[in-house]
C-alpha cells in the first residue's frame, strides 16, 4: 500500500504558500498612498487651490492632525489651509514664494491613522520668469541666526533695504507651523527678533526658521540641543 501522507502534506504547504501570497499582494494593493495632485505644477508667486487623492488613505478620520506640504530637500511649502473632502480627497491651498526653487517637489500628508505619506516629485515648481512676472530686488543684504544649535536662546539678525512686509516662521522637519509671528510693516533698518519665549517648550531636534519678506524667502536650519 501507497503511503499518501507526503503527498497530503504537500498539497496542504502549498495552498497555504499560495495563501501568503495573496494575503501580501492585497496588503501591497491596500498600502496607503498619495495617487494624485490636481494642478500638478505652479508658478513661483502664485497662490492656488489643488485637489490630492489619496489610496486606502483615512484623510477623514484624522481631521484633527491632518498635515500637508511640499518638500524638496530643505525647500518645504507649507500649506495655507486643508479642506477634507473624504477619506479618498483633500482641498489644499498653497502659496508657492517668488523665491522657491523650481523643480520637482514631493507631495507629504501626514495624519496619526495613516502616518506620513507622500508622493515622490508629485508637484512642479515653474518659473514666474518664464511668463514675465517680474521678481523684486533683493530685500534683505545680509542676516545671521545664533547660536546654532542654540539651547535656552536664538536670535535672528537682519538688514532690510527695502520697506517690506516681515513675518517669521519656525516648521519642525514635517512642515508643521510652530511659530507664527504677525506680519508687520518695516522700513529699511537693523533688526533683531528674538525667539527667547517662542522657543520654551521646543524638544530637542532639527527646525527651520524662515523669514518672509515680500517677495523672498529666507530660510535657516537651526538645532536646539
Amino acid at each position: 500500500m501507497f503511503n499518501t501522507k507526503p503527498v497530503i502534506m504537500s498539497k496542504i504547504y502549498f495552498r497555504l504558500l499560495i495563501l501568503l501570497v495573496t494575503f501580501s499582494i492585497l496588503e501591497t494593493v491596500s498600502a496607503q498612498s498619495v495617487v494624485s495632485i490636481t494642478p500638478d505644477s505652479a508658478l513661483q508667486g502664485q497662490t492656488l487651490n489643488v485637489v490630492i487623492t489619496g489610496n486606502s488613505t483615512n484623510f477623514g478620520q484624522g481631521t484633527n492632525t491632518i498635515q500637508v506640504w511640499l518638500s524638496k530637500g530643505m525647500d518645504i511649502i507649507p500649506s495655507n489651509s486643508v479642506f477634507v473632502v473624504n477619506d479618498l480627497q483633500l482641498i489644499v491651498n498653497f502659496t508657492i514664494p517668488l523665491s522657491t526653487p523650481t523643480g520637482l517637489y514631493d507631495v507629504n500628508t501626514y495624519n496619526a491613522l495613516d502616518g506620513y505619506v507622500t508622493l515622490i516629485d508629485g508637484f512642479e515648481v515653474l518659473s514666474s520668469t518664464a511668463t514675465g512676472v517680474q521678481q523684486n530686488l533683493e530685500p534683505v543684504s545680509e542676516s545671521k541666526i545664533y547660536p546654532n544649535p542654540f539651547s535656552n536662546s536664538l536670535k535672528l539678525e537682519y538688514t532690510l533695504d527695502n520697506p517690506s512686509n516681515v513675518q517669521i516662521m519656525i516648521f519642525d522637519v514635517s512642515g508643521r507651523v510652530l511659530v507664527n509671528s504677525a506680519i508687520e510693516k518695516y522700513a529699511p533698518g537693523n533688526y533683531t527678533y528674538d525667539f527667547s519665549d517662542d522657543i520654551v517648550d521646543l524638544p530637542k531636534g532639527n527646525y527651520f526658521v524662515r523669514l518672509r519678506t515680500d517677495s523672498k524667502d529666507y530660510n535657516y536650519k537651526v538645532i536646539r540641543n
